[in-house]
């Protein structure tokens, strides 16, 4: 027996931030479509299911050659994508073709995206996440800046202009930052306004998923469990990755994020000392927090990411670091210079391909590069070699993990292997939030689209 869907999507609006609705009332009902996620791909494809379409403008269009195909008031939404998108930084092409809407590969603004309302094809959907609106952004230190742009953190339907008051800008020369706890509120504010409250069950856990005779059959931390037919998980990398060493785990001198870093040295007096390893902008931002508290830093670092092999590569700090802007970006501009050599800090000192061993008590066992085991002390070790999603709630029928390839999705709907499963976001290995909208257009477009075609056929 079919069991009765949530009531019709209503346009009301929340007032207030979400608490977190209580799931009782979900028990045992079926819904469209479940979003797994609060980030900001969680939300961009909760509110496309809740009827949001996005629109072509060409009379304001800077790349009318590449949207010539599209239609003024037509949906951007394509079931082929163009094949000249090998020069966008994204890492999908569904990515890549929203932004082209946005910006130009030079990372200029073009305006010729538009939305609209047509609740004729919204479908019955609601959002599961553990954490508040905002996702992992949540976890940050909240003092932290963007990289980014502000503007490139925002939602289309909502921009982020001087008339976000809850939004502190830092300007530079070039451009606006923000903050992790501005980019939270704004989140927050975002699911509270444009989205409907009961459809949205924040701070829940889901702790199993599996699909059985056509439907997802999803259950929660409380037990609730309610299914659906479209299964989006927009998840995130949300867990970090570890050496998997002796004294590692479960000693609070160890930290595995930024943020962690952050809050776990604040109690280090100047002059202490603290290990980081990694290559990524996790580690720049520790490492530059680490110096304005005047703790002498050792900088692990492989051979290839080091001045002594000057090759380019997109993840080398280095070359990360000194893309940015120096006027915008002083700290980070500096923090190249001591990395690529040319400059010296007497607290910024490197190790190049040195390999973490073992965390004892008070001291840890290093091997040099040339195979020497030696022994060293810190009064801190932060490990930032990335972080990655937790689909370990993905089970069969039988209880058995779900096998899929989450790299290996159709480009033009982010649907895996699996039939109605789809992944967005950085769940997928999209490194930059920025194209990371693309997905949940593509996504949420699609079942629209099937569920569209569902009812022609009835």
């Amino acid at each position: 027996m079919m069991v009765p869907p949530l009531t019709p999507i209503s346009p009301t609006k929340g007032t207030g931030s979400p608490p977190g609705n209580s799931t009782a009332t979900m028990n045992g009902k079926q819904v469209t479509a479940i979003v797994v996620g609060g980030g900001v791909t969680a939300l961009s494809t909760a509110r496309q299911l809740n009827g949001l379409e996005y629109t072509h403008t060409p009379d304001s269009c800077q790349l009318k050659e590449r949207h010539a195909a599209i239609a003024h008031g037509q949906r951007i939404y394509q079931d082929q994508l163009p094949d000249d998108l090998s020069s966008c930084r994204g890492s999908t092409p569904s990515g890549c073709w929203f932004d082209s809407f946005r910006h130009t590969t030079l990372d200029e603004a073009v305006n010729c995206l538009a939305w609209q309302e047509n609740n004729a094809r919204a479908v019955d959907w609601i959002l599961i996440s553990k954490s508040k609106a905002g996702g992992s952004w949540n976890s940050y230190d909240p003092n932290q800046k963007t990289i980014s742009p502000d503007t490139w953190m925002a939602l289309p339907d909502a921009p982020i202009d001087g008339n976000n008051q809850n939004l502190a800008r830092h300007n530079t020369p070039h451009f606006a930052k923000t903050d992790a706890a501005s980019l939270c509120r704004y989140y927050q504010d975002y699911a509270n306004t444009h989205l409907p409250q009961e459809r949205m069950f924040f701070n829940r856990t889901v702790t199993t998923a599996y699909p059985k005779e056509h439907l997802w059959h999803v259950e929660l931390d409380d037990q609730t469990q309610v299914s659906c037919q479209y299964l989006i998980l927009a998840n995130g990398r949300m867990i970090p990755k570890s050496l998997k060493i002796n004294g590692e785990n479960n000693n609070p001198n160890v930290s595995h994020t930024t943020a962690q870093a952050i809050q776990n040295t604040s109690h280090l007096k100047p002059g202490k000392s603290i290990l980081v390893i990694g290559t990524g902008l996790s580690a720049a931002d520790t490492i530059m927090d680490a110096m304005c508290k005047k703790l002498k830093v050792t900088h692990v670092l492989p051979r290839e990411h080091t001045r002594l092999e000057a090759k380019y590569r997109p993840n080398q700090p280095y070359n990360a670091l000194k893309s940015l802007s120096p006027e915008s970006y002083k700290e980070h501009h500096a923090l190249a210079e001591l990395i690529s050599g040319k400059a010296e800090s007497e607290n910024y000192q490197q190790l190049i391909n040195y390999q973490l061993l073992e965390i004892r008590n008070d001291t840890c066992i290093l091997r040099t590069g040339e195979e020497e085991d030696i022994t060293q002390k810190f009064d801190h070790y932060a490990i930032l070699i990335g972080s990655e999603p937790d689909f370990s709630f993905m089970k069969n029928a039988n209880g058995t993990l779900l096998d899929f390839d989450a790299e290996e999705l159709e480009p033009e709907t982010m649907e895996t292997q699996i039939s109605n499963l789809f992944l967005v976001g950085s769940c997928t290995g999209e490194k930059f939030q920025r194209f990371s909208l693309g997905h949940s257009v593509s996504a949420a477009e699609t079942i629209k689209d099937r569920e569209s075609r569902k009812s022609r056929n009835q």
